[in-house]
């Protein structure tokens, strides 16, 4: 074992457990009919600078305004602790709606919620958690987990892991994230665990894509990314703080690892892209 966080599996499939991405840039379109000596290329936003950063303009976040996204991410973290426990207890309806909150929540504290705000979301939730109390008791036969709530829950957990990065990124401003750090010290073992989950996501071929999680479906779009985060790990090799605060929260269970990252690669379209020397 080197000394780069290690701890056994107990399953196959890994319990991941906070998703959804959300358009964060209006999508721009090239003039219609460019005009003589204009090319076609004008009006689109140019790409990012090289590097690992965010894939939108940024705006200071004022103090206000992160009180109002700190709220939100403490109602949205409300939800997913009252509802996880009893999910499978509850109405397909209900947990969908739960998602439909996760989402909205995650756009909020994004900035990207153009309608509604805090006190809208949490009439929401109440409303939700009312529906809860108020249905009527089902026959306990029925209330058994199945795989369907485990993706459900699952898809709840990434949702969770991207609402904490985006609020997480708003208070530090957003581009310190992506600043070169020391890596945390983790078990080599706990990394590997972590790699072989990866993998077995993106080799899970059983499924079609409507039945895979979210967080299946952005292992097979990210892996090699994570791949290659995991190999700068294991070397000792300097990482954007990002990681650095992903491995420090990852409590050494690689299933939470896995997911930190991919809120981070999905967020950071160039972490974890093999650098290419300049001509």
């Amino acid at each position: 074992m080197g000394n780069t966080c290690a701890r056994g599996i107990s399953s196959s499939r890994p319990r991941m457990i906070y998703d959804a991405q959300v358009q964060t840039t209006p999508l721009q379109q090239a003039p219609s009919a460019p005009v003589a000596n204009q090319s076609p290329l004008d009006g689109l936003v140019p790409p990012p600078p090289r590097g690992a950063g965010p894939s939108r303009p940024l705006r200071p976040v004022e103090s206000w305004d992160k009180v109002s996204r700190q709220r939100v991410h403490d109602m949205a973290h409300d939800l997913f602790k009252s509802t996880s426990p009893i999910l499978y207890k509850l109405d397909m309806s209900v947990q969908q709606d739960v998602i439909k909150l996760l989402k909205q929540m995650l756009a909020r504290v994004g900035g990207e919620l153009i309608h509604g705000g805090a006190d809208d979301l949490m009439q929401r939730k109440k409303e939700i958690e009312k529906r809860i109390k108020d249905a009527p008791a089902r026959n306990p036969a029925t209330q058994i987990e199945t795989a369907e709530n485990r993706s459900v829950l699952d898809d709840m957990q990434q949702l969770m892991y991207s609402i904490e990065l985006t609020l997480e990124a708003a208070k530090a401003d957003d581009p310190s994230l992506m600043e070169l750090v020391p890596c945390p010290l983790l078990n080599s073992g706990l990394v590997n665990a972590a790699s072989d989950m990866a993998s077995l996501f993106k080799t899970d071929a059983d499924k079609t894509d409507a039945d895979k999680t979210v967080a299946g479906l952005l292992i097979q779009k990210f892996e090699t990314r994570i791949q290659n985060i995991f190999g700068k790990i294991l070397k000792g090799e300097s990482v954007p703080r990002g990681v650095a605060n992903a491995v420090a929260g990852s409590k050494n269970d690689p299933a939470v690892l896995i997911g930190k990252l991919l809120a981070l690669v999905e967020r950071y379209p160039d972490l974890g892209k093999p650098r290419t020397a300049p001509p």
